[in-house]
């Protein structure tokens, strides 16, 4: 066991002086294991702990419930499993805080009575799988009398918690259980960090700007710079009106279908050039693909949300059906974000040959191994971190068409038309 045990200490308020006993232990299966046996030897015990999993400690003071003077359970940031509450619904002493009850409660606080002592655990072990398994936590152990004002403070402290809490019930557990289910994409994302790379701005490249510093008026004024800005929009706005009529892609015309992939030739139809954001007709290869696999095109297309936050599952979903195509290949970057940028321009932007280089610059990597395995982790994300791509939407005009279409829209920024 990593654990320290200390000598005792005198212990002095209100003209008490008691003898504590500190024992250290900073391994979380240790902590676990401990609050195990404290369960099956003490007389009573109460808890108070930010967070709870299904793990074996809570098992164990469940099966104790006799014994449990009361346990207060937090749910801010929402990671409390609501099975746990479930196993808690016919114990009376089993209360639970909702997130918006007040400050963050972040205790994780073990107490235990005995004959004449009591024992108390303080530290960083959450009562969750991870908090008493697998995570880095340091915490002490105190062990004095019974009488002792200052462990008895901790019992104290979770009374009066556990009075200001809500009883667990099937209502407040249906509740419970809905918000979290809203907020589980925000939480799988904060074990997600993306570094800010600094762009390689060089005498060969045109690009002069740091993006990751980049403020929405000035990526404006980039963008605007570009004479075929406007065409741009147009192209992103007539796409949008072909996703957003209520057919699938397998459902568009042959011709709708040249236009989304950029296999169209001429490329231009009614006056809008679908040649931009990545003209994939000079790939035969793609023209096949289209005909023999417009049902794989439209499933992959499918897991991408026409509207709403876009998340790595979808990408992910996306890209594992677009390479169900036989010949598919996950350096089929261009094609593959071509339709990617066509349908959710504010996240995606087509990497091509005339954009790849500054791009790359842009992001910090290598143009020469871009992929789809790599791109939403090269591109999208750390495009995420950027203040233009981070700027509500304006209220009406140009400057409305131009954000809803800001990641394609780097096409104008970064395209060279040399490398065409």
């Amino acid at each position: 066991m990593n654990a320290f045990n200390y000598p005792l200490y005198k212990v002095c308020k209100e003209r008490h002086t008691m003898s504590v006993e500190i024992t250290s232990v900073v391994g979380s299966k240790e902590t676990g294991k401990k609050l195990q046996q404290l369960i099956a030897q003490c007389q009573s015990f109460a808890w108070a702990s930010a967070w709870i999993t299904p793990n074996k400690t809570f098992e164990a003071a469940i099966k104790a419930k006799a014994k449990l003077e009361s346990i207060v359970i937090g749910t801010h940031m929402y990671i409390t499993d609501p099975l746990c509450l479930q196993m808690c619904i016919d114990i009376p002493q089993a209360k639970v805080l909702l997130p918006d009850s007040g400050p963050l409660f972040h205790p994780k606080l073990y107490a235990f009575r005995h004959e004449k002592k009591v024992t108390i655990y303080v530290g960083s072990a959450n009562c969750t799988k991870a908090g008493l398994n697998k995570n880095i936590e340091a915490g002490v152990f105190l062990n004095g009398d019974h009488l002792d004002p200052n462990l008895l403070s901790f019992f104290t402290f979770i009374q009066e918690q556990a009075a200001r809490a809500r009883e667990i019930n099937d209502p407040l557990i249906e509740s419970y259980t809905a918000n979290k289910k809203l907020k589980q994409d925000a939480l799988e994302e904060l074990d997600n960090f993306t570094w800010v790379k600094k762009p390689r701005l060089t005498a060969s490249t045109s690009l002069h700007s740091d993006l990751n510093r980049t403020e929405w008026e000035q990526f404006v004024q980039l963008v605007s710079e570009d004479h075929s800005k406007d065409m741009r929009l147009e192209v992103l706005a007539k796409a949008r009106q072909l996703f957003a009529g209520g057919r699938t892609f397998r459902e568009f015309t042959v011709t709708e279908q040249q236009c989304v992939t950029g296999l169209l030739q001429p490329t231009e139809l009614d006056g809008v050039d679908w040649g931009y954001f990545g003209q994939m007709s000079a790939h035969g290869r793609f023209n096949k693909v289209l005909r023999a696999h417009a049902s794989l095109l439209s499933q992959a297309l499918d897991k991408i949300p026409l509207v709403g936050p876009v998340k790595r599952r979808h990408y992910e979903a996306f890209a594992e059906v677009f390479q169900r195509i036989p010949t598919a290949r996950a350096t089929w970057i261009g094609f593959g974000t071509r339709l990617l940028a066509i349908k959710r321009p504010d996240y995606f932007v087509c990497i091509c040959n005339p954009n790849k280089r500054q791009l790359a610059d842009v992001f910090a990597t290598s143009f020469s191994t871009f992929s789809l395995d790599n791109y939403w982790d090269r591109v999208v994300a750390p495009m995420q971190l950027m203040p233009w791509w981070q700027e509500e939407m304006p209220s009406e005009g140009v400057e409305q068409q131009l954000w809803m279409g800001r990641a394609a829209m780097l096409d104008a920024i970064c395209y060279d038309p040399a490398m065409r």
